[in-house]
């Protein structure tokens, strides 16, 4: 499994295994997103505002479920 934090507004940490994305966000909110592609995670990790970047390329794109 794959752990990262963010220096990020929104976003707090993410965690990354088989497709399967979680991220948690700084208001307190779990979320786990399905067959998110590996690329795209590269690409949030080194996003400048992983924000902006979850909310243009991961919200609305990949079925999700709140876990917290």
């Amino acid at each position: 499994m794959e752990k990262n934090s963010f220096k990020s507004s929104n976003l707090n940490s993410m965690e990354y295994d088989n497709g399967t994305l979680r991220l948690t966000f700084n208001a307190g909110g779990m979320y786990e997103y399905y067959n998110v592609p590996q690329t795209v995670v590269n690409e949030l990790k080194q996003a400048q505002s992983a924000g902006s970047y979850f909310h243009q390329f991961i919200r609305e794109k990949y079925g999700f479920k709140r876990l917290a």
